[in-house]
């Protein structure tokens, strides 16, 4: 079986999921090719992923016409019924949109994907992300008669739900992360019978954080992702805010960089916590097991964006658990899927410093709790988000559709 990747980014630094996925199938004995939309501008490869990735949009306008000729003379069946459903589909968007321009340039690119696709004699296309990795693949699997599967995050669908019921009809299988994702796919129109629950898994570590050992009297509060709205990092600056009023000795520490760290860094001066506030910067992912070693409790305070945009279930709250360390989350999308409330973590309203700030001081206050939630949260891991279930269920997909 020779499967090709196509993703936004390969190997991505936000998208590590992708570059372990197509790891875990090649440890398997399972030829993968990488192909990315895009060459990321900061790349997470600690595995040579970029050496053998093809990027896309690296090729030149001319290189995408002249594989448009050349498919239209070699397939012209093929050619004419792809052409046809582009058209459908800018009709539907509307012929003078910019959505219709962009999406017949991803035409013109899908045309070069399928002379790759053939040439390197693949036999499945899979997809990362419904927006355009799934556009290009649509009209590639088209033009090449190779089938293509998706699977759907967040963004991609909350956000930039751009005909998401035709992608949904053309590929073979929808794959998505949970189970909140899968009734919100079916609402919007996703055949039932064509979506499955794959997990963004993680591993789990030989030694994970040995939970008899107290915290300090002054615990470490660690938080790690884009600092970006959804993050709620904001909201978690103001929980500290409340937990120090309230006479509790902590310190937070933030890992991650993104268009915010300006803004957060002036909430936590006027907030007056900056004293006990660190900002570590961006941390590559072979860095996070020893980060999250240092840290007593790992806070997520996910939240809807201003766009509409949500998290579907953060890998980092997974790889918190997998190594011992006390979780708090909030309940949105999938994320109780993970952090199921009061066995494997604690969850707050989202948007709320002060339920969040409640939430903190019952974990600091427990070491009960802590033992048997990180516990439980170890056995959810190995039961439901590892990776030889997770790797299993994505065979399985593949092997049902080639």
């Amino acid at each position: 079986m020779k499967i090709a990747y196509l993703a936004p980014e390969i190997p991505g630094f936000s998208s590590t999921f992708v570059n372990n996925e197509i790891l875990w199938l090649e440890d398997d004995g399972i030829s993968v090719i990488p192909i990315s939309v895009h060459k990321p501008k900061i790349a997470h490869d600690s595995n040579n992923l970029a050496d053998r990735t093809i990027y896309l949009y690296d090729f030149k306008l001319i290189s995408f016409i002249a594989s448009t000729a050349i498919i239209s003379i070699r397939n012209p069946l093929s050619f004419l019924k792809s052409v046809s459903l582009l058209f459908g589909d800018i009709k539907k968007t509307g012929f003078l949109k910019i959505t219709s321009a962009k999406l017949s340039y991803q035409f013109l690119a899908a045309n070069h994907l399928a002379r790759i696709l053939l040439k390197k004699q693949c036999s499945h296309l899979h997809v990362h992300f419904m927006d355009v990795p799934a556009q290009i693949a649509m009209y590639a699997s088209s033009l090449s008669g190779i089938p293509f599967s998706i699977t759907a995050h967040a963004n991609d669908i909350f956000e930039n739900a751009f005909l998401l019921r035709t992608k949904s009809e053309r590929a073979t299988k929808i794959i998505t992360i949970s189970e909140f994702n899968r009734q919100y796919l079916i609402k919007q129109g996703v055949p039932e019978d064509k979506l499955t629950i794959v997990r963004c898994a993680t591993k789990t570590p030989k030694n994970p954080k040995n939970h008899d050992e107290p915290i300090p009297i002054a615990p470490t509060i660690g938080s790690l992702g884009r600092l970006v709205e959804k993050k709620g990092m904001d909201i978690l600056l103001k929980a500290i805010k409340i937990l120090i009023q309230n006479g509790h000795k902590t310190h937070l520490q933030i890992a991650g960089s993104g268009p915010l760290e300006n803004e957060l860094k002036s909430l936590s001066a006027e907030l007056g916590i900056s004293p006990n506030v660190t900002f570590i910067g961006a941390i590559a992912n072979e860095q996070v097991p020893d980060w999250l070693n240092k840290i007593d409790i790992f806070v997520l305070a996910c939240q809807i964006d201003s766009a509409g945009d949500m998290d579907g279930i953060p890998v980092v709250l997974m790889e918190a658990m997998a190594h011992g360390v006390p979780v708090i989350s909030t309940k949105l999308s999938g994320i109780p899927e993970l952090v199921i409330p009061n066995k494997t973590g604690l969850l707050a309203e989202p948007g709320s410093a002060s339920d969040l700030a409640k939430k903190i001081a019952e974990m600091i206050n427990n070491p009960e709790t802590r033992k048997v939630f990180c516990n439980n949260a170890l056995q959810h891991i190995n039961s439901e988000f590892s990776i030889p279930i997770n790797r299993k269920r994505l065979e399985q997909v593949f092997s049902a559709n080639t």
